[in-house]
């Protein structure tokens, strides 16, 4: 399932870096996503920016039902911070 216009406007967060880590995570796996994922996707988006922030750069753990999901995030926010091209 492809990520529709409404789910890369909820992607588009108030910190810059969350904005391009969603982008990519949007461009290379959210059309792979089981539909448990894809939910769960959706509630991540419901959280604060800066707790997620916090997650994806290890201050603080997350909460284990979004382990796996984070996991796929935080390759892309390390392409990020890396420089590493989309």
């Amino acid at each position: 399932m492809a990520a529709d216009s409404r789910v890369r406007w909820r992607c588009r967060r108030g910190i810059r870096e969350l904005d391009l880590v969603f982008a990519r995570f949007l461009d290379r796996h959210y059309a792979t996503l089981t539909p448990a994922a894809s939910a769960c996707f959706d509630l991540l988006l419901q959280e604060h920016d800066l707790e997620i922030y916090d997650w994806l750069m290890g201050r603080i753990p997350p909460p284990s039902d979004y382990l796996a999901l984070l996991a796929l995030l935080a390759l892309d926010s390390e392409s990020v911070r890396s420089g590493t091209p989309a």
